[in-house]
């Protein structure tokens, strides 16, 4: 295994693992609640990072990635949170998608780690496109960290 993808597959995991913690340490009565209108419910940023991992790990396998402006792109993705389903739902398909995902990383070739990856957010080496699902995952789970907080959950989980 090449080890780039070794290392991205290993921080990738880590991250998974966090990301389930944050979820399972939110209680049933907050799954679903927000501080505002305006912001996501736990489970819809649990969910959100779980669609990110889908679309990029999608879009490095060759699928096109279609080329929103970022404000359509949120829109894009504020539908999907509509779609939200339950805790137990997500959580199986985050299983799902990440075993793909790690299957993915354990047989990628050097030379599609060297081809450049083309996204709306720009072009750059495949390289570090795939530690893109865990960098985003990781913002979320500090928003999970910062929503606990708000309803008084201080416990480092």
């Amino acid at each position: 295994m090449n080890p780039i993808a070794e290392n991205t597959k290993n921080d990738f995991l880590r991250t998974k693992d966090r990301l389930l913690t944050m979820i399972n340490t939110t209680p049933e009565d907050r799954l679903y609640w927000s501080p505002s209108p305006t912001a996501r419910t736990p489970v819809q940023l649990f969910v959100h990072s779980i669609n990110a991992l889908q679309f990029l790990h999608e879009s490095f396998m060759g699928k096109p990635v279609p080329m929103l402006s970022t404000a359509d792109f949120d829109a894009y993705n504020r539908a999907l949170d509509d779609e939200t389903p339950t805790k137990e739902e997500a959580v199986a398909r985050l299983e799902v998608l990440a075993d793909a995902f790690v299957a993915w990383l354990e047989q990628v070739s050097d030379e599609t780690l060297e081809t450049m990856w083309e996204s709306p957010f720009g072009t750059l080496p495949m390289s570090i496109a795939i530690t893109f699902p865990a960098r985003h995952a990781e913002g979320h789970i500090s928003q999970l960290e910062y929503v606990q907080t708000i309803y008084g959950d201080r416990v480092w989980h």
